[in-house]
C-alpha cells in the first residue's frame, strides 16, 4: 500500500488476531505509530495479557469492556469477571448475557437472581440461562421472580418443542404468564405435523399475526398437498414474502406447469425463487426448461450452477454436463459431486473415476456419497477390480466411515463377478444386519445360499420380502 492510515493498520491487526497469531499481533501492535479504541479492543480479543492491556486503554467505551468481560469470562475466572462487570459505568444485553455464561457452572439460584436482575431478556440470554438447570427447577424459580417479558418462557417453550414433548409445551404455554407473538409462532409451527385443525385453531387464537405466522399456515396446507386451501391463504395473507411464494412453488412441484405459472405470477423474484423453480425442473426431469430458465437469471451463484448439473443428469444429457462444469466460475464437493453422479447414473466408469482423481487432486476431499457413487458405478459395470481399490481407498486414503450402502454396493458387485464365496463372507462379517444383500446374492443365482437369506429374513423388521425374494 503506498499510505498506511489507522484503519488499515487496524484491518492488518484485526487479521492476525482471526488467524490466532498471537506473536504477529503483539508484534504489530506495539510499532503502530497510533492506536485507538478498536486498536486496543482488537488486541484484547487476542487474549494475550487481556487485563493489563486493559488497565492501559486510555478512553474506554462499551465495547472494550465488553470484549474484557468476554475473554475474561474465556479464561474461566468467575470472581475476575464479576469484579469487572460491577466496575462497568453501562451495561448491555451483551455485558448481562456473558456474565450468565460466565456463571453458567455456579448455582442455579445465584444464575437466576442474575437473571431476574436483567432490565430486559432476550433467547440467548434466557437460553443461557436454563441450559444448565431441571426445566421444573427452572419454572419454579421464574415463577416466583419478577421477570417482565416472555423471553425465558419462549427458551424453555422451544426447549420442549426440541425435544418433542409437545404435551409438555401445550401446557406451559396454557401457564404462561406473559406471551408474545414469538410464543404463538412457536406453538404454531410445532402444530404443523399434527394435522390441519389444531394448526387452525392456534393461527385463529393468535391475537396478532406477522409474516411468520401466514407462511407456518401456508406450509401445512401446502405438505398435505391441500392447494385449494393453500391458495386460499396466500390471497388473505397481507403481504406476501419470498417464502411465500417459495412456498407455493414447492407444493406444486408434482405439476411442472403449475409451478411455471406461480413463478410467473409472482411480482418479484429473488435468488431463492429461481433456485428453487431450477430443482423443481431438476426433480421432474426437464433440463430443457432448466436451461431457459438459467439463461434468464440475473446472477447466479453456486448452488444455482450444481442445480444445473443436477437437471442434466436427471434428465438423461450427460454430454451436457461437462460443458456446464467447465462453465463454473468456481466449483465445490457438490459440483464434483453432481458431476460424478451424473456420469455414474450412465454407466459411465471411466468419465467418473477421471472426475474422481481430478477432484482429489485439486485438495478436494471426497465424502461418503461421492465414493458410494463410484462404487455403485463399479458394480453396474461389473469392475470388481476398480470397486474393491475404491473400496480399500475409502479407508486408508480418505479416512472415511463405511455405511451400509457401502457394504451393499460391494456385495453386488462380487455377486456380479460370480465371487459369491467373498460375498458371503463379507455379509456375515460387516458390521450391520443383513437384509437386501442376500436378495442380490440370491439373484446373482447361488442357490445354496438361499436357507441363509430365509434365515435371515426372519430376524428382519416386518414387512421387508427379502423370504419371497430369495425364494423366487
Amino acid at each position: 500500500m503506498p499510505q498506511w492510515n489507522l484503519v488499515s493498520m487496524n484491518s492488518l491487526l484485526a487479521a492476525f488476531v482471526e488467524r490466532k497469531s498471537e506473536l504477529g499481533a503483539r508484534d504489530f501492535f506495539a510499532v503502530m505509530p497510533s492506536r485507538n479504541i478498536i486498536s486496543w479492543t482488537t488486541m484484547i480479543r487476542c487474549g494475550t495479557d487481556c487485563r493489563a492491556l486493559f488497565d492501559r486503554i486510555p478512553a474506554r467505551n462499551l465495547v472494550s469492556w465488553n470484549a474484557a468481560l468476554t475473554e475474561f469470562a474465556r479464561l474461566g475466572d468467575s470472581n475476575l469477571v464479576c469484579g469487572l462487570f460491577d466496575r462497568m459505568p453501562e451495561r448491555d444485553l451483551v455485558s448481562w448475557t456473558t456474565l450468565l455464561a460466565a456463571l453458567a457452572e455456579e448455582s442455579a439460584s445465584d444464575l437466576l437472581k442474575i437473571f431476574a436482575r436483567m432490565p430486559l431478556h432476550d433467547l440467548v440470554s434466557s437460553t443461557v440461562a436454563i441450559s444448565r438447570l431441571p426445566t421444573d427447577e427452572v419454572l419454579r424459580i421464574l415463577e416466583s421472580m419478577p421477570i417482565h417479558d416472555a423471553a425465558p418462557w419462549n427458551a424453555i417453550l422451544g426447549s420442549y418443542l426440541r425435544d418433542g414433548d409437545r404435551l409438555s409445551a401445550y401446557r406451559l404455554f396454557d401457564r404462561m404468564p406473559l406471551r408474545n407473538l414469538i410464543s404463538w409462532n412457536t406453538l404454531l409451527t410445532a402444530s404443523i405435523e399434527e394435522g390441519s385443525s389444531p394448526l387452525e385453531r392456534i393461527f385463529h387464537s393468535m391475537p396478532k399475526r406477522n409474516s411468520v405466522s401466514w407462511n407456518a399456515l401456508l406450509a401445512a396446507y401446502a405438505q398435505r398437498g391441500q392447494m385449494s386451501q393453500a391458495a386460499n391463504v396466500l390471497d388473505l395473507m397481507p403481504e406476501r414474502s419470498v417464502v411465500s411464494w417459495t412456498v407455493m412453488i414447492l407444493a406444486c412441484c408434482a405439476c411442472v406447469d403449475s409451478a411455471t405459472w406461480m413463478l410467473q405470477s409472482m411480482p418479484a423474484h429473488s435468488l431463492v425463487t429461481w433456485t428453487t423453480m431450477l430443482a423443481v425442473y431438476a426433480q421432474l426431469g426437464h433440463p430443457d426448461r432448466a436451461k431457459i430458465l438459467f439463461d434468464k437469471m440475473p446472477y447466479r451463484d453456486l448452488v444455482c450452477w450444481n442445480t444445473l448439473i443436477a437437471a442434466y443428469g436427471h434428465g438423461g444429457e450427460v454430454d451436457l454436463v461437462p460443458r456446464v462444469f467447465d462453465l463454473m466460475p468456481m466449483r465445490d464437493l457438490i459440483a464434483w459431486s453432481a458431476c460424478i453422479a451424473a456420469n455414474s447414473c450412465c454407466g459411465r466408469l471411466w468419465d467418473s473415476f477421471s472426475l474422481f482423481w481430478a477432484m482429489v487432486l485439486q485438495g478436494i476431499a471426497p465424502n461418503e456419497v461421492v465414493l458410494q457413487c463410484i462404487l455403485s458405478c463399479c458394480s453396474h459395470a461389473g469392475d470388481l477390480d476398480a470397486g474393491i481399490h475404491c473400496f480399500r481407498s475409502m479407508i486408508v486414503d480418505h479416512a472415511l466411515d463405511l455405511s451400509k450402502e457401502h457394504y451393499s454396493c460391494i456385495v453386488d458387485l462380487l455377486g456380479r463377478a460370480g465371487q459369491l464365496g467373498p460375498a458371503r463372507d463379507l455379509l456375515e462379517h460387516m458390521p450391520f444386519v443383513p437384509d437386501v444383500e442376500w436378495t442380490s446374492l440370491t439373484i446373482h443365482h447361488y442357490s445354496s445360499h438361499t436357507w441363509r437369506a430365509g434365515k435371515w429374513s426372519l430376524i428382519l423388521p416386518p414387512g421387508q420380502i427379502v423370504l419371497d425374494a430369495a425364494f423366487a
